[in-house]
């Protein structure tokens, strides 16, 4: 939201999504990426797995359409892909997306943590930090996309007691049983 909008409103965050950087299974070696090789990826200066410590084959990297929130996110933290033609296949839904890295042996791209869980796609950590609870509320690993309830004030009524029971054990396991990370109070 815009600044403008967000007056008078309170922001209740209650989970937390990483968006990761995922290989094909066919790419078994390869478990860490940095900044500087994705971008070498996304410019077209890395195209073979073995420059990165994986098989000698073709790199097939997929991305999503300029306006995705995912890949929006992606830019806050790696700005060296920002207002770039990225040398990558495009795909404009997430299910395509996930379908292309799943289907296509040798494939590299991101998407939310959950898809890559539900689809037993191989998740990279970046920079050596993986997309783990820990690390995502600790901010060690900080590209993630956030979920919240929004209330017009502080909430009150069914709405107070809906807001709680998200911070309480039953939820926070709820959240977690959907592949997202519960997120704290404050």
């Amino acid at each position: 939201m815009k600044e403008k909008e967000r007056q008078g409103l309170v922001e209740y965050p209650f989970a937390i999504s990483p968006i990761v950087f995922v290989t094909h299974p066919s790419v078994q070696t390869v478990d860490n990426i940095t900044t500087e090789q994705v971008r070498e990826i996304y410019t077209g200066n890395i195209r073979e797995w073995d420059k990165l410590g994986g098989p000698r084959h073709r790199l097939y990297a997929v991305t999503r359409e300029a306006n995705d929130s995912s890949r929006k996110i992606l830019e806050q933290h790696l700005p060296v892909l920002k207002n770039r033609e990225l040398k990558a296949k495009t795909f404009y839904t997430t299910p395509e997306t996930v379908e292309a890295i799943s289907t296509h042996k040798f494939t590299f791209g991101y998407i939310p943590l959950p898809e890559a869980t539900r689809n037993q796609l191989n998740v990279l950590a970046l920079n050596g930090v993986a997309p783990t609870g820990k690390n995502v509320t600790s901010g060690n690993y900080a590209i993630n996309a956030t979920f919240y309830i929004v209330s017009k004030g502080e909430a009150a009524g069914l709405a107070k007691e809906f807001i709680d029971f998200l911070y309480s054990d039953e939820a926070q396991r709820k959240i977690q049983e959907f592949g997202v990370i519960p997120a704290n109070r404050s």
